[in-house]
């Protein structure tokens, strides 16, 4: 969020998306980390354990990374 300068009531997945879509890289990046976010989401409201929590924070961690290369560059 802070990263791209966005407020809570703009963590939105077409605010982000539109944020980071630039080209076919940040098209599928946008897509997992819109994916990621709903899946935390489903996980805060519906406890399930679809995923393990180290395998949804190693995704997280990677995702981020790869975000950080993309708006650098």
């Amino acid at each position: 969020r802070d990263k791209f300068g966005l407020g809570m009531a703009q963590m939105q997945p077409a605010e982000l998306a539109a944020r980071i879509a630039h080209g076919e890289q940040g098209a599928a990046l946008s897509k997992e980390l819109c994916d990621l976010i709903a899946t935390c989401d489903m996980a805060r409201y519906a406890p399930m354990e679809d995923s393990p929590r180290q395998e949804l924070y190693d995704k997280a961690v990677e995702l981020i990374r790869r975000t950080e290369a993309l708006t650098r560059s």
